[in-house]
């Protein structure tokens, strides 16, 4: 079905403004920059990230842990929270979290393309489904850009994850730029915790995309991935190397050509075989010929039909 007016982005529906400004929360995507990309850069060297580009975390220790009381000694501030570290999980664009996975499964990158066939794209497809719309229940979490703070679609990997003390708390809320939903919040936990259950939870049906609009998008993520459907093994053997999608559209387009003619080549062969024979045989009988000539136009067409017919049968 085709998609006369496209959705260009995915709406901010798992998002909600903080329930309290002094607070963090189980889902809350902070910015990795300042002060606490230099305690990432100090405690966890191996995480690199580069100067230019924005990099973001998702707090993952649970809200219940991450409340903060009234202090003992001094009731207009508030004390430290019920847990002495606190983690977060990273969060990366989500074309390079497909492109990590496409190559961990051995799919064959060819030109900075990823050349795959009909039923693996079919299949990573109804994943990409699955997880823009947080359906996905494993370790990753769609969280779709956000006006002037999430600048790309990303994923949080749950999996992945960093513990830094608490006293970094009020560091941590400067740099909160998205808080989730309480039932995405809710979600969050769940996939964590590995319940064998589901969180119901809202999707983007309920923010009124249609199942269409959705393969629709799903569709162009994996194109602005590279991620190419090359119909069969046949086509990914090829040698070629290519300069951009327009390229590898084209030679796909010109492989299933070549592909359905191969598939009617046989039938042709055929009938060719079949109307050289059967005129090789009529002008071998002169007599048959006779009576041919002899006959009208429209008597002559209805007899050559109905004697040559169960060749095309």
């Amino acid at each position: 079905m085709e998609i006369s007016h496209p959705r260009s982005r995915v709406p901010e529906y798992v998002y909600t403004d903080p329930e309290d400004p002094h607070s963090l929360f189980q889902g809350d995507v902070i910015e990795v920059t300042g002060l606490f990309r230099l305690r990432f850069k100090k405690y966890y060297p191996k995480i690199t990230h580069e100067p230019y580009e924005r990099k973001f975390a998702m707090v993952i220790s649970q809200s219940c842990d991450l409340v903060r009381r009234p202090s003992v000694d001094d009731k207009s501030k508030l004390g430290r929270p019920n847990t002495s570290h606190i983690t977060v999980c990273l969060i990366r664009p989500l074309d390079s979290v497909l492109s990590r996975e496409l190559e961990f499964s051995g799919a064959n990158r060819k030109s900075g393309f990823y050349l795959i066939s009909t039923p693996k794209y079919e299949a990573t497809l109804g994943r990409v489904n699955r997880l823009i719309n947080n359906s996905e229940a494993k370790n990753l979490f769609f969280l779709p850009k956000l006006s002037n703070k999430i600048a790309v679609d990303s994923v949080a990997i749950l999996n992945v994850s960093f513990a830094f003390r608490a006293s970094c708390y009020d560091e941590l809320i400067s740099k909160r730029v998205a808080s989730l939903r309480s039932d995405f919040r809710a979600k969050v936990g769940f996939l964590i915790a590995d319940y064998f259950g589901r969180v119901a939870t809202g999707d983007l049906l309920d923010a009124g995309w249609s199942q269409e609009e959705l393969i629709h998008y799903s569709k162009n993520v994996l194109r602005k991935t590279g991620v190419v459907d090359a119909i069969n093994g046949k086509f990914i053997g090829q040698k070629h190397s290519y300069k951009n999608m327009h390229e590898v559209d084209t030679a796909i387009r010109k492989f299933k050509e070549q592909e359905e003619i191969n598939k009617i080549e046989p039938i042709l062969k055929g009938l060719r075989n079949g109307t050289r024979d059967y005129f090789f045989e009529l002008l071998r009988d002169p007599a048959k010929v006779a009576v041919l000539a002899a006959m009208d136009d429209a008597t002559l067409r209805r007899t050559i039909t109905a004697e040559i017919k169960p060749i095309f049968s």
